[in-house]
């Protein structure tokens, strides 16, 4: 059962739009309009918020793969629970599988924890 719990983790933390979101916070109207860089959240929200955001984003990375590869210790399964991460990142869940994000920060969460895991 953790098999399939896994990679539904993925999926649902990967498709959280936290770049949307906190724009959508600040401003409605820039959220629908604005483009998806990171110049344009970054002049929408400040920095501090982007930097939030970018944590959190490394994090829907790391979460997931960790926790495989806490109970499996297997990198190809890791490897697999990641690229669903980073997918479920750049075509989200919640906006019907439209092209949202970019990947970099899930996929850099997703590498930290195979690195991390296999050091201890």
């Amino acid at each position: 059962m953790k098999i399939l719990q896994m990679p539904a983790l993925a999926m649902l933390l990967g498709s959280i739009p936290f770049g949307y979101i906190a724009v959508y916070i600040r401003d409605k109207q820039i959220a629908d309009e604005s483009s998806r860089a990171i110049g344009s959240i970054r002049d929408a929200v400040g920095v501090p918020a982007l930097v939030v955001m970018v944590i959190l984003n490394v994090a829907k990375g790391f979460v997931p793969v960790y926790l495989t590869m806490a109970a499996f210790a297997s990198v190809p399964f890791a490897l697999l629970v990641g690229a669903i991460a980073v997918a479920s990142h750049c075509f989200p869940y919640w906006f019907m599988f439209k092209p949202m994000g970019k990947g970099g920060s899930v996929a850099i969460g997703a590498i930290v924890a195979i690195i991390v895991s296999l050091i201890r």
